[in-house]
């Protein structure tokens, strides 16, 4: 755990470092990025747009991370603008601009990929012809390769696994496109007609200067493969969400090569040739798997990353095949950051099943790549116009070495790699942290957010629902409310249902906490697990804490005895109230919300509840009327979907006119439960009398805050003004009682309405 945060510390190091660096190579005239710099070199403008401004903003806008904190994603967003502003000119920009003609032919399939995917962010990308010819080019290389795949094995030119992985993405996202605009008819006829449209595509190609044949050699518009034009293009779109049988064919196709591609590599790896084996084409293969059919292929993804790992050697891999050569004979390799990105992926997209000693070889494998990447970035002194040095930052490929020269695009792989080396590294302190407390997955928690009651329903006053949700909606744009919740009140008011359906609502998993977690190592020892626990809360994101029944825990100081456990339990509020701080502050900057539940809220040290470590304060009581009667409905509906809802209302509503208002959920659902059994009113009347929260709970003679707690709650029900536990309501013993036990009471006219009672201790604020 140790390592891993101290790794963890020199990745956000290097992150900042990365992003700043990167952004230098913007150019905010032409809304690019230049794509390398060497020594002396001039900083000129760029001119036209290159494979690497899509590359990098592929990369940045595809990779953007989950778990930063706020101030290291705010650093961040600059250069998210710059990669969008460059998608947005991508697809603005004339054809000859937009599509890749000229470096390395025309339309090489890397190129096609990292464009395809940058015009994609575009609103109405099927709209547009260039983002036409370019799907056309990958659905025509691929078609081409479908029937002779199987029968010549052996001989044929196979795609290589890293751009079988970049056509998948690409046509994934076609995918999710076709199915946003499902309800788009005119615009989904519109993509259909510019893939189709030969003679418009063999128009605007010439215009650019690209002779007949090569337009006819990528994109199969010269007649030589009708099927394609008249049938496989035509059945892109299907009947229902998008997806037509030549687009499932053409997925289907690029998931069987991925599966050849790493069963002949992890062959290779484990033959006494093994240093034969590509890794890229083994780490590609992988990936596209995992994309498209993870659940069918985890048994070979498993194995094949392990071998893939094991040939990465002192953090970098071999480059054994070129993923492209062009006709003057360029080859290109996949870079070692690459490759390295591609087993993060990996490691990151089965992160649930991964076994510890997995988990272990990837951290332990990129932890030495992250170290090469530090000891190898250049420092490159360029110029600007006016010859003024202008000193540079950043990576090149190791395919390619140089102490001269930096490469914007592998400067962006670089920063994608510090952004999942993070998330690895925060996912193994997450099930570290995890394994030792109880939690449940947020797939698991219930119930949701929507159908817990507020027990304020109906009422004049701000509600325990909306009150979180005005805390949460602060998080991270205000340093003076963090969401650090005491939820108080009498037992069975549904307070860590409350905690459960947050944690439902925001897709975050859900940690409970119990006195036990605090005494498991002995009471002598109190102090000190419960500084390890706080310390370990903070290596977690996108949870919610919930802290249950900590009363003892959390009780005044002063109410403890002398001598005995009482002097052990004096230490641990000082002990917990800096770290308790340092919760908070970390609550406001990652995506955490912390919850304290407690029935006693006079039990509980004001330095622990004062605002500035626990902000905000609810009081949680029994339900309003309309409250139960909704309640009431929801069980009914849970148990019964097709019940007459109207008839059991208007019971309900006759036998909660009759019976006390200070219900909590499981008296509500006893009393359904005799409504659903056909029991009659007056039966059911007498049996829930004795429900609810009793008046002895707010007695004032035991519990004189607590009697102010149920002061407040009369205030609510009645309408008037908003409760305010530090200006209660006071209400004599008799009146507390007829308002409990009677529900015709009428207590507008109580004496003594406004007066605050004098016996009451200084803690009532």
């Amino acid at each position: 755990m140790k390592e891993w945060i101290q790794s963890e510390s020199v990745t956000l190091e290097y992150i900042g470092h990365a992003i700043k660096w990167l952004q230098a190579f913007y150019d905010k005239k032409t809304s690019l990025f230049q794509i390398y710099v060497s020594s002396e070199d001039t900083i000129e403008p760029v001119e036209s747009i290159n494979t690497a401004s899509a590359h990098i903003a592929t990369a940045l806008q595809h990779q953007v991370p989950q778990l930063l904190s706020r101030t290291d994603r705010a650093n961040l967003e600059p250069l998210l603008e710059s990669a969008r502003a460059v998608s947005q000119h991508l697809a603005e920009a004339e054809l000859k601009d937009v599509l890749p003609i000229a470096s390395f032919g025309l339309l090489p399939l890397f190129s096609t990929c990292y464009r395809v995917r940058c015009v994609d962010y575009y609103d109405r990308a099927l709209s547009l012809m260039s983002y036409a010819i370019m799907i056309r080019r990958l659905l025509f290389e691929i078609s081409t390769r479908q029937l002779p795949q199987w029968a010549h094995i052996q001989t044929m030119d196979q795609l290589h696994p890293f751009l079988l992985f970049h056509c998948a993405n690409s046509l994934c996202r076609l995918k999710d496109i076709l199915a946003q605009n499902k309800d788009n008819q005119k615009l989904r006829a519109t993509f259909v007609k510019n893939l189709q449209n030969q003679k418009k595509m063999i128009q605007a190609l010439t215009a650019c200067g690209i002779s007949k044949d090569e337009i006819d050699q990528v994109l199969g518009t010269g007649g030589e493969a009708p099927e394609f034009q008249t049938h496989y293009l035509a059945a892109i779109i299907g009947n229902d969400e998008g997806s037509g049988p030549s687009l499932v064919q053409a997925m289907k196709w690029i998931e069987d090569a991925s599966l050849n591609a790493a069963v002949s590599e992890v062959a290779r790896s484990n033959d006494a040739d093994g240093w034969r084996a590509d890794p890229s084409s083994l780490a590609f293969a992988l990936l596209t798997l995992s994309s498209l059919n993870p659940h069918r292929h985890d048994a070979i993804i498993s194995q094949g990353m392990r071998l893939a790992l094991d040939r990465c050697q002192h953090g970098s891999n071999p480059a054994a095949v070129p993923f492209y050569i062009d006709d003057k004979g360029r080859a290109l390799f996949v870079p070692s950051v690459e490759i390295a990105n591609a087993i993060l992926s990996l490691a990151l997209n089965r992160i649930e099943k991964i076994s510890d000693a997995d988990l272990n070889h990837v951290l332990t494998v990129t932890r030495q790549v992250q170290d090469r990447l530090i000891e190898e970035y250049n420092e490159i002194e360029a110029y600007t116009k006016d010859k003024q040095p202008h000193m540079r930052y950043g990576w090149c490929s190791d395919r390619a070495p140089s102490s001269h020269r930096i490469d914007s695009w592998v400067t962006a792989e670089v920063l994608v790699f510090l952004y999942k080396h993070l998330e690895l590294l925060q996912w193994a302190k997450r099930r570290f942290v995890l394994a030792q407390y109880s939690w449940t997955p947020h797939r698991h928690v219930s119930p949701s957010w929507d159908k817990i009651v507020d027990p304020d329903l109906g009422l004049s006053v701000t509600g325990v629902k909306q009150t979180i949700e005005e805390v949460m909606d602060l998080q991270g744009k205000s340093l003076e409310t963090a969401p650090m919740f005491l939820l108080y009140g009498p037992p069975g008011t549904s307070k860590t249902t409350i905690a459960s359906g947050l944690a439902k609502k925001m897709g975050w998993d859900l940690v409970t906490l119990s006195p036990s977690d605090f005494v498991s190592e002995s009471l002598d020892r109190i102090e000190h697990r419960a500084r390890k626990i706080f310390q370990e809360l903070m290596n977690l994101d996108r949870c919610v804490i919930l802290l249950d029944e900590l009363d003892a825990l959390m009780r005044q100081r002063e109410s403890f005895s002398h001598g005995g456990a009482g002097n052990i339990m004096e230490f641990v509020i000082p002990a917990l109230l800096p770290k308790i701080q340092q919760l908070r502050d970390y609550t406001i900057e990652h995506n955490m919300a912390v919850f304290f539940a407690s029935n006693y809220y006079e039990k509980i040290d004001r330095a622990l509840s004062r605002p500035g470590r626990i902000d905000t304060h609810i009081l949680v009581l029994p339900y309003s009327n309309a409250a139960q009667l909704k309640v009431a409905t929801q069980i009914i509906l849970a148990r019964q979907p097709s019940a007459d809802i109207a008839s059991y209302v208007k019971t309900l509503t006759v036998i909660f006119g009759h019976l006390p208002r200070c219900f909590v959920y499981r008296d509500i659902e006893r009393i359904v439960t005799a409504v659903l059994a056909n029991k009659s009113e007056a039966e059911i009347i007498e049996y829930a009398a004795t429900m609810g929260i009793q008046p002895e709970t707010y007695d004032p003679e035991t519990r004189l805050p607590a009697y102010r707690e149920f002061c407040a709650f009369v205030s609510a029900r009645l309408s008037k003004k908003p409760a305010d536990w530090r200006q209660p309501l006071s209400l004599s013993r008799e009146d507390a009682r007829r308002y409990l036990q009677d529900s015709t009471a009428d207590l507008t006219e109580a004496p003594a309405w406004r007066q605050v009672v004098e016996k009451w201790p200084d803690v009532l604020g």
